[in-house]
């Protein structure tokens, strides 16, 4: 991906299919320092009830505390990079190893024209009009994150089991 340019908070997916989270704004020249956020359940699966995410057929596991760290290092060596200013190797993707990214704001703006009348998509919606009505900020200020931006939320907020 000669010329990506990633920003705090976006997501990257890798050709092993985890996702990750960009994590700050200095980074290895060709490399992202990032924080493991989701794995496949062909690689992983967490013990923790709150971790299950799906849609359709594809099932995902949140990481939570320091899983993907320990995951990471433990099983996935290769999504780690060498970071000079501290002189040591942190959780990181590599360009090469991309195949695809997700802009929090991006999908944020795809969210509030989807066409849907689930819960969480209406909270949305309504949270961003009022936001909106009491100040400044345009629709591009406004981002999503976790499980809205990889679109395998759950509609009305419950935690599967």
């Amino acid at each position: 991906m000669v010329g990506l340019r990633l920003r705090d908070r976006d997501a990257i997916v890798t050709d092993d299919k985890m996702i990750f989270r960009v994590y700050g704004h200095s980074h290895p020249p060709e490399a992202y320092i990032c924080d493991p956020e989701y794995a496949p359940a062909s690689i992983y699966k967490s013990r923790d009830s709150r971790a299950y995410r799906a849609k359709g057929n594809q099932v995902y596991y949140k990481f939570y505390s320091d899983e993907g760290l320990r995951f990471v290092q433990q099983k996935y060596p290769q999504h780690t990079v060498w970071y000079k200013p501290l002189k040591k190797r942190l959780v990181g993707v590599k360009k090469e190893q991309i195949i695809e990214t997700r802009q929090p704001e991006k999908t944020f703006q795809s969210l509030l024209e989807k066409h849907s009348t689930d819960t969480l998509l209406n909270a949305l919606r309504t949270l961003f009009h009022l936001l909106q009505q009491r100040s400044s900020l345009v629709k591009t200020s406004f981002g999503v994150f976790g499980s809205l931006l990889h679109d395998f939320y759950h509609p009305s907020f419950q935690t599967l089991t």
